[in-house]
């Protein structure tokens, strides 16, 4: 967000939220008076999502070539705020809205009544369990298969899978643990309970508290030992990586690692991270496509009666570094 507004892009008011600037003067001039062409974009996590920059500048291409200014809001994953936003686009003239929910399971009454008004609503990178709208997001459950299909090849067959308990209601996790089961199911490979380690009903002070308590967990005496470890994203796999070293267990020599996000510290980990890639800005190009056909659609009155809800599945890239290796028989 703070390369937006160093760009120029947008600008924040404390207290509000962040607003994309005008293309220019004249753009500013035609929309004055003029039917709304507002759009809110409300999404989970900007301040430390690592992907909230590329996102924006996909949906900023579109929304900006068509003379549409963007509002965007950030809830924390907090879903009060979560509903206080969808509550103000209600309150206000807005064309439609792009929204990240932070929960697969959650209720969001307010969606219900911009679907009864018309407003057409786009779901970003998740979805929501109780709600047929439209959306855009990566193949996770691809991704995650391919990652361990991948380390079949490599001879691997202990493949232990590593997660947040907290994040087991977001959607594209819930997606990237099927596609770890798909994955074994393909190589006839027994899912071990001792070695898929998502939501063990603890309590933990703090997630890295949780990382590195699994982790020790997985390598405790007279357990099966995983040859190599997997996990939805690359936080826990770069927490998972300190602490193997400090039990002095080295990757990749004795155990393989992946991730998934290719962030920034993934690719600088003192052993390069093996992980999976999204285009984040080929996602919010595409969502913001999708949300001007919607509204395009409205205004004309081509959306009479009941239109099903389009769900559009992006493409990722495996990227292999340093951190995986083959074993021998």
């Amino acid at each position: 967000m703070q390369e937006l507004v160093r760009d120029g892009f947008a600008y924040t008011i404390p207290g509000r939220g962040c607003f994309v600037s005008a293309v220019n003067g004249e753009a500013a001039k035609r929309r004055k008076g003029s039917v709304s062409r507002r759009i809110m974009c409300i999404l989970s996590d900007v301040r430390e999502d690592h992907a909230s920059p590329s996102l924006l500048q996909g949906v900023l291409q579109i929304t900006q070539a068509k003379d549409f200014s963007l509002e965007i809001y950030d809830t924390g994953r907090d879903h009060v705020r979560e509903n206080a936003f969808l509550n103000k686009s209600l309150k206000e003239p807005v064309s439609g809205v792009l929204f990240t929910p932070a929960g697969h399971d959650r209720k969001y009454k307010h969606l219900f009544e911009l679907h009864k008004r018309g407003i057409p609503v786009v779901l970003v990178d998740r979805t929501i369990r109780w709600y047929e709208l439209d959306s855009v997001t990566s193949d996770n459950i691809g991704a995650v298969r391919e990652v361990v299909r991948y380390l079949v090849r490599l001879g691997h067959k202990n493949i232990a899978y590593l997660g947040l308990n907290k994040d087991q209601g977001i959607s594209s996790i819930i997606e990237r643990n099927e596609g770890y089961h798909l994955g074994m199911k393909d190589a006839r490979i027994r899912v071990r309970p001792e070695l898929k380690l998502m939501d063990d009903g603890r309590e933990y002070r703090d997630n890295a508290t949780e990382v590195n308590a699994k982790v020790k967990r997985l390598f405790s005496r007279g357990g099966v030992r995983p040859t190599a470890i997997v996990t939805p994203n690359d936080w826990i796999a770069i927490q998972a990586f300190h602490t193997l070293k400090s039990l002095g267990i080295a990757v990749p020599a004795e155990v393989s690692l992946v991730g998934f996000d290719d962030t920034i510290n993934a690719r600088t980990l003192e052993v390069p991270l093996t992980t999976v890639q999204q285009d984040w800005f080929a996602l919010g190009r595409c969502a913001a496509e999708l949300l001007l056909r919607r509204i395009r659609e409205r205004c004309s009155g081509a959306r009479a009666g009941v239109v099903s809800a389009q769900h559009i599945t992006l493409r990722t890239r495996l990227v292999i570094r340093q951190s995986v290796r083959r074993i021998r028989p």
